[in-house]
């Protein structure tokens, strides 16, 4: 419903296509002419809704920006490994402007991960960190064992349950994103 609402803020005149003109009405960045040619795969002029839907994903998952050119990182880029850990604030560049060294920065271009290294080290971090609700139930029954006291064991108890439910949304989690990545349209739609 969300998709066909965002569909429907830019088809001015409801013909179910969305004119380059319609989608400058609604975004007046300069980036606009280059992001509408983008997203029109098929190259006819128009977006449809499966076009506008592929910006739409992009809206709801962030489009960034080079910090020094301002050009839109719609494909590989790097970003500064020591910004990544303060939060929403990123500092990130195209390719062409990390290679050629056009910018001003407080890191070094040492701290800076391109996009398939950093996903390679999310990938890795979350192999090492796999646990599953067995092993997560197991290791603090064996705590509660030991525990003396009626608050330990309660505490415990709490903390147990903390756990497995941590473990029970991460598995949630992969698995809507799984059903998003199979089959994207009916699930952004519904």
């Amino acid at each position: 419903m969300l998709a066909r609402t965002f569909f429907g803020t830019f088809d001015d005149n409801g013909d179910g296509k969305i004119s380059l003109q319609e989608f400058e009405s609604i975004m007046s960045s300069s980036h606009s002419n280059g992001l509408f040619k983008k997203l029109d795969e098929n190259g006819d002029g128009i977006l449809d809704f499966n076009e506008v839907l592929a910006f739409y994903y992009m809206v709801k998952t962030g489009i960034r920006s080079c910090n020094s050119c301002n050009k839109l990182l719609l494909g590989p880029y790097f970003s500064c490994a020591m910004c990544l850990g303060k939060g929403s604030e990123t500092y990130d560049l195209c390719c062409g402007c990390y290679s050629g060294g056009d910018y001003s920065h407080e890191h070094s271009s040492d701290n800076f991960m391109d996009t398939r290294a950093q996903l390679k080290l999310l990938r890795d971090l979350m192999e090492r960190a796999e646990i599953t609700p067995i092993q997560t139930v197991e290791t603090n029954q064996d705590v509660l064992m030991r525990s003396t006291s009626k608050k330990g064991k309660a505490l415990q108890g709490v903390n147990t349950a903390l756990k497995i439910a941590n473990v029970c949304v991460e598995v949630g989690n992969v698995a809507v994103n799984a059903e998003i990545i199979r089959n994207p349209v009916t699930n952004i739609i519904s």
